[in-house]
């Protein structure tokens, strides 16, 4: 457990440093880029976990088990 804080530490460093790094070589162009890409993974993600839902419920509901 120990060594898994070291992990996400290096981690959110390594994302700190390459977001400076982008923005003094690219401007600050690439953090619109960002914000669209994580909204689009935030509701593909849930879009997949809320189908899933309603696909199990589904099931159940055919089979007729509750």
């Amino acid at each position: 457990m120990y060594a898994l804080r070291w992990i996400f530490l290096i981690i959110l460093i390594y994302v700190i440093v390459s977001m400076f790094i982008l923005a003094f070589t690219q401007g600050l162009g690439f953090l619109s880029q960002i914000v669209t890409l994580s909204i689009g993974g935030f509701f593909g993600f849930f879009m997949g976990y809320f189908g899933w839902m309603f696909a199990h419920q589904l099931m159940k509901w055919i089979s007729g088990r509750e």
